[in-house]
């Protein structure tokens, strides 16, 4: 007499196989990668921002400066760090590494001083005197 086993219902998977696995990396992958580039690209385009802000606060040292100094400009952006906050030297470079500069512009008998830098992916120039 042989005995036979009654056949068991359908195993139930209790993981996941390796195509699996490696379809959920895959698709993690490729979705950072698109998250990495959208930042990137954000972190480039405030750059300007940045760069105009510091500007902004490097004019406002600047005007400090020339009042304490009985309306003299200084030689020099490095003349004006003990107005900067933290005497930091480094809020001297722009966010590309380059200096910032000091420009004057003539409206009658009256001198205007301003701060600027450019952008060496655009060539736009970036200035604290104006609005944009």
């Amino acid at each position: 007499m042989i005995l036979v086993q009654p056949q068991s219902p359908a195993r139930r998977r209790s993981a996941f196989t390796l195509l699996e696995v490696l379809v959920v990396v895959a698709i993690i992958l490729v979705l950072a990668s698109v998250a990495t580039v959208a930042v990137l690209q954000v972190q480039k385009e405030n750059k300007n921002d940045i760069a105009k802000i510091q500007a902004i606060s490097l004019q406002k040292a600047l005007q400090t400066y020339i009042i304490k100094n009985e309306g003299n400009p200084p030689n020099s952006l490095q003349d004006i760090i003990r107005y900067i906050d933290g005497g930091d030297v480094s809020k001297l470079t722009d966010p590309w590494g380059n200096q910032f500069q000091m420009g004057s512009t003539q409206n009658n008998d009256v001198t205007s001083y301003y701060i600027h830098t450019s952008n060496p992916e655009t060539g736009a120039e970036i200035r604290s005197d104006t609005k944009k």
